[in-house]
Formats: structure tokens, C-alpha cells, sequence
């Protein structure tokens, strides 16, 4: 993939969104039913400030009531009812002489407090009803200063060039596929940006750390012996990084795209964008132009798990007969399932046994908590998984993080705006998740 004219699918074509990152609280709003509800031609609405509301703080709801005449309606009860972690400063009151009642609602304080609420606004016959999310603590910059480019150093002055993947390690080390640097970058708990492996030519070459060579890596993985794993998406490769070796090898792949099983460099891929690993201890790769997922063991044994190579589509269904649209994104859990984020814009389950069902999402572009079926993503980019069960989702189009609860229920812990340009890599360490911005060239913290 040439570095600034990269020709090879949606790595660049879903390169959008460009824009700053501001380092400020989560919060955020979606609408559950219309906020504005009708009596004859007397009317009732509700409206709140920030619609995501980062735990521990509060915002502005504002109930308006017009009567029969389309005139504000002074002195009318209003009566405020929350669900989910929230609470009313004042849930009873009256109109102003300008037909509106104002007050406050605060969000839980604990971590526990994150995920979906509602307020419910009664006036007389009139009701209506507004949704809106607790959010993560915070989201700041972790480490990049902004702007694309290649620097080591503290984060503040480090560089990156379109920061894809990432993963962290037991001790709290990041390691990010610096996907246009071609390398592959470490992050220590303070901040401190390296370069673990890769020279920065865009090639395939094997060999120690510093000598080795990439092209556009776009995933990591760590296994329990601090091995790391990488997509190489260009390559169309994955590749094993042997940490008491300081060496890369080629693992599986690596010649011309394509889709074949086999081993090592027999097997074909078309730009592996994501790899994890599973309960099992085989490393699962979705390979995005393939439209498949695949499984790849520790000896690079290669084999299809769910969909048909070059067959894009939605169908839920066991193994060959399902399909996916450039699977972008996997993650393992500890029961052996396996998710995909799916450009179809919804998150797919993979069964043990390859049976792939939707988990989350109504398969239309937008934006909509709420649960499973009811819920819209917008491009959908990456996912990693909290001790809970919960999943955490990169939604690239919508410019924000989302949670899934192990019930399928979908909520956003980020704003929409004003943190984000283009959120990819995702991963949970230390009760945090780290974000690449694909936009900013920055990686993220984002403290639950």
C-alpha cells in the first residue's frame, strides 16, 4: 500500500473523518421517542444539554408546555420520573411565565453508573420521553502530539501516522500497529512512545526487530508468553514477533492476496485487518476482502471458519453459508466466542462451532441506542472486551465509543463530537480502554 496514494480497499477508502481531538468529558443524548408530545394542539417537549452524561456529573433538562394555541402555558405541573442511573435535583415543579421548568440530572459516580437512562416528563394529559447515556469518567490524549508523522519520545512530542491497532499488556504496556510508519510502536505506562519493530520500509522482509519490515500493519496481539501477533494488512500476512528471539517470521501468508487454506506461505489472505486470539488458543484473523473469518493455529496452520471467500453479504448462518461485508474487526472471549465488527454495520457472534448470529445492531447506517435489534452503528471498526463482558466498540462514522452489555444492550460512553475523528483500535487494561484516532494520529485513554 503506497504511503500516501494507498490503493488497497477500504484501509483508505474509510480513512474519513479528519479532524482534532479535545480532551474533555464524555457526554451525550439519543431520543427514545419523540420529545415533544401532542394533546389536542396543546403540546409538551423535553430537552437535555448534553445527552451523554459522564458519571459523576450532571446537566440541564428543560420541559417546555404550549397550549392550544401554540402559546407558552404558565403555571402548568410538571412532574420528572428517571430510569436507569440518574437522578432529578428537583422531579416536581411548575412552568414560568415562558411555559418552561428547568432543572438538573446527575449520573451515577460509580463505574457501575455507565450505560442507558431515560427521562420521562408528565404534564397533565402530556408526556413524553427522552434518552440519553451515562458516559465513561473522561477522555484524554495518551500519547501523539497530532498530525501525522514519525517521532519517538515522550507523548506529548511522539508521532504516529494513522495508528490502527492496539494492545495491551499485562504490565500496562501499549503496542500499536503505526500502520503508515509501517511499525510497530510501544507506549510504556508513562507515556513514553518507542519503536518496538520495523525499519519504516514498505515491504515484507523477516529478520531481528529493528531490521524487519511492514506494510500498513493494522492489528497486534499479545499472548501470554508476550509474543505479539500482527495483521499485516498490505502484506496480506500475519506475522510472529518471538520475544526471546527479537525476531520476526512470516506466520502465515505473505505472498500474492488471495484466499487459501494451508500452511504457512501456501495460505492466502486479502488484507487480514484484525486478529485475535481465542479461548482455544488459535489465533482467529478477519480477513476483510475476503469477507471471512479465519483461523490460523500457533504452527500457521491456516483454515476458513465462517463465510465464502469473496462473497460479500449479510446472512446469518453456520460456517461457509454465512456472510460478512469486510469484516474490520475480532475479538475473542473466555467462553469461546468469538465477535466481528461487521461493516454491515452491526457486531456479529461466532459460536465455537462457527454458527454466526447478530449480536448488536439493526444493519442501517445511523445512530440509535437501545437494545440489541434496535441499535445503529455507523461503521463499525474495532471491539475489545472488559472483564464484565461488556464490549466496547470503535464507531467510526459516528465518531464515538459504545458498550454492549452481555444482554446485547448498547449505549455510548463518548460524545459524537468534539473527541474523535476517526476512532479504530480499541483495547481495556487497567480499567481503561485505549483508542487509536486514525484522524488525529493520536491515541487516547479513556477512563471508565
Amino acid at each position: 500500500m503506497p504511503e500516501s496514494t494507498a490503493t488497497t480497499s477500504d484501509l483508505n477508502r474509510r480513512q474519513v473523518l479528519i479532524g482534532s481531538a479535545i480532551a474533555v468529558p464524555a457526554i451525550m443524548l439519543t431520543t427514545a421517542v419523540p420529545a415533544r408530545a401532542t394533546s389536542g394542539d396543546s403540546a409538551l417537549s423535553i430537552s437535555i444539554s448534553s445527552p451523554v452524561v459522564s458519571r459523576g456529573s450532571s446537566t440541564t433538562v428543560t420541559v417546555t408546555v404550549l397550549d392550544s394555541h401554540g402559546q407558552p402555558w404558565a403555571g402548568q405541573p410538571v412532574a420528572l420520573s428517571p430510569s436507569g442511573s440518574i437522578t432529578v435535583a428537583a422531579p416536581n415543579g411548575t412552568t414560568d411565565s415562558s411555559g418552561v421548568f428547568s432543572t438538573t440530572v446527575s449520573a451515577g459516580a460509580g463505574t457501575s453508573a455507565i450505560g442507558p437512562a431515560a427521562l420521562t416528563a408528565l404534564s397533565g394529559p402530556l408526556s413524553s420521553t427522552a434518552g440519553l447515556s451515562v458516559g465513561a469518567l473522561s477522555t484524554v490524549v495518551f500519547a501523539g502530539s497530532g498530525g501525522a508523522g514519525f517521532a519517538n519520545g515522550a507523548g506529548s512530542v511522539a508521532k504516529f501516522s494513522t495508528p490502527w491497532g492496539i494492545a495491551v499488556s499485562p504490565s500496562g504496556w501499549l503496542y500499536v500497529a503505526d500502520a503508515f510508519n509501517h511499525r510497530i510502536r510501544t507506549i510504556d505506562p508513562a507515556a513514553n512512545v518507542t519503536t518496538f519493530a520495523g525499519n519504516g520500509v514498505q515491504t515484507l522482509l523477516n529478520g531481528s526487530f529493528a531490521g524487519s519490515s511492514f506494510q500498513a500493519p493494522t492489528d497486534v496481539l499479545m499472548d501470554a508468553a508476550a509474543n505479539v501477533y500482527v495483521a499485516d494488512d498490505s502484506n496480506n500476512a500475519i506475522r510472529f514477533l518471538n520475544r526471546a528471539s527479537s525476531t520476526v517470521t512470516t506466520l502465515a501468508g505473505g505472498a500474492a492476496a488471495g484466499s487459501v487454506d494451508g500452511t504457512g506461505q501456501t495460505a492466502r489472505f486479502y488484507e487480514p485487518r484484525s486478529v485475535t486470539m481465542g479461548a482455544d488458543g488459535h489465533l482467529y484473523v478477519a480477513d476483510a476482502q475476503n469477507h471471512t473469518i479465519r483461523r490460523v493455529t500457533t504452527a500457521g496452520v491456516v483454515t476458513t471458519l465462517a463465510g465464502s471467500a469473496g462473497q460479500a453479504g449479510y446472512v446469518d448462518a453456520t460456517g461457509s453459508s454465512a456472510r460478512f461485508r469486510f469484516p474490520v474487526g475480532i475479538v475473542g472471549t473466555p467462553d469461546g466466542n468469538l465477535y466481528v465488527a461487521d461493516t454491515n454495520h452491526v457486531v456479529r457472534k461466532i459460536s465455537p462451532s462457527g454458527e454466526v448470529s447478530t449480536f448488536a445492531g439493526s444493519g442501517i447506517a445511523g445512530y440509535a441506542d437501545g437494545a440489541a435489534s434496535q441499535a445503529s452503528f455507523n461503521g463499525p471498526a474495532d471491539l475489545c472486551v472488559d472483564d464484565e463482558g461488556n464490549l466496547y466498540v470503535t464507531d467510526a462514522l459516528n465518531r464515538c465509543v459504545r458498550r454492549v452489555t452481555p444482554q446485547g444492550v448498547v449505549s455510548t460512553i463518548t460524545p459524537t463530537s468534539g473527541i474523535f475523528s476517526n476512532p479504530r483500535g480499541v483495547c481495556y487494561g487497567g480499567g481503561a480502554l485505549y483508542v487509536t484516532d486514525a484522524g488525529t494520529h493520536q491515541v487516547m485513554r479513556i477512563t471508565l
